[in-house]
């Protein structure tokens, strides 16, 4: 719908609805704060906090600088060097950032390159995928405000089930307790066999296998129950990250494509742009003002729906193609701004001769009534 079509009485059509609700979204100052200025309206994700929460989770950073060096290592000898000095020429480089933020736009849905071990039985993992579960789902809910949520939730829990019932979840197809590389009596799975075996040696698992065999066949299912529960929890987290993702994914593509415009771009230019930004933001107050004094002279009927901030109404409107859904996003956002709005008849009190306080309605009724 054009943001500056007229509006005639005569004709309740789609036009009108969206007319009107374009007027109480520019009416509705609290919708400032429905996105964040990152988020550019809805029009990008801003996925900064997972990002910093990702790169300083210490057990993957470790794993990931020491395969980098294994790596090098080996490129290193195959040129014909001695391990020795390989490991003395090895770039210092992975100590730095493995990942940029460009990069985990890209690949934060990727899960299957983190190990097992790494996974099982982490809080902090399990708190980093629930945080970007949580924060995927508020933004679709922000964006898609008429979209049946709780209808779209359901669903991806119903394609969650089937998949793990057939074991087709990626990176879940064995469960932990079968991989070759978990220690039962301690719950505990492992990067490589070098670790488990020194593990296996140690006075803690050789305590932890004692009070494992005395355990009766049901308590041992049971402590089976909670592996497979615990690999579940994981593996539903990362399938949601997935699903929105996927319903994400023109926000995706245009948050990467920003984040590479912006990288690429240089200081100069960026100073450029800034300051043709402040002019852009001067003329377009200026004109609003000047729209607003002649917009003022004529008849109600024909004021034009203009839009001063720029707000991008047809990403709101996205997934508005009947009359019913615009009257829906009309009456809730009426509800939200009147739920903000100061109402004279119900807030403004006036006192009678005899020292009787009412609000504006009852006094205005009593007075035509010839009462008081």
């Amino acid at each position: 719908a054009s943001h500056g079509v007229r509006t005639p009485r005569t004709s309740f059509d789609f036009l009108v609805v969206w007319s009107v609700c374009a007027i109480c979204l520019l009416q509705t100052p609290y919708l400032d704060g429905v996105f964040d200025e990152a988020e550019q309206w809805g029009e990008m994700l801003n996925l900064h906090n997972s990002f910093t929460t990702f790169i300083n989770w210490k057990p993957l950073r470790t794993y990931k600088v020491n395969e980098a060096r294994k790596a090098e290592t080996a490129r290193l000898m195959k040129r014909g060097l001695t391990e020795e000095v390989a490991e003395r020429l090895k770039d210092s480089r992975f100590e730095e950032d493995l990942v940029d933020y460009i990069s985990y736009l890209k690949t934060f849905h990727v899960f299957t390159s983190i190990p097992r071990a790494l996974k099982y039985r982490s809080s902090d993992y399990l708190a980093y995928l629930n945080g970007i579960v949580a924060y995927l789902q508020d933004f679709f809910r922000r964006r898609n405000p008429l979209a049946d949520h709780d209808q779209v939730r359901q669903k991806f829990s119903e394609q969650f089930e089937e998949q793990w019932g057939r074991k087709e979840v990626p990176g879940w197809q064995t469960p932990t307790m079968e991989l070759p590389l978990y220690c039962r009596p301690t719950d505990k799975v492992f990067l490589s066999e070098g670790p488990r075996e020194s593990h296996m040696q140690g006075k803690k698992y050789k305590k932890a296998l004692i009070e494992f065999t005395k355990l009766s066949h049901e308590e041992q299912e049971k402590q089976a129950e909670a592996s497979q529960a615990h690999d579940k929890e994981l593996a539903e987290a990362e399938f949601l990250v997935n699903a929105y993702k996927e319903i994400l994914e023109d926000v995706v593509e245009r948050t990467v494509a920003f984040h590479h415009k912006k990288q690429s771009r240089t200081a100069e230019e960026l100073e450029e742009e800034n300051r043709i930004s402040d002019d852009e933001d001067d003329q377009q107050a200026a004109k609003a003002v000047g729209d607003a004094e002649r917009d003022s002279e004529d008849e109600e009927d024909d004021q034009p729906i203009y839009n001063p901030l720029n707000l991008p109404l047809d990403e709101l409107s996205s997934e508005i193609t009947k009359i019913e859904d615009a009257i829906k996003l009309y009456e809730k956002l009426k509800k939200d701004a009147e739920g903000k709005t100061f109402k004279d008849e119900q807030e403004l009190e006036c006192e009678d001769s005899q020292g009787n306080v009412m609000n504006l309605r009852a006094f205005e009724d009593l007075r035509r009534q010839g009462l008081l």
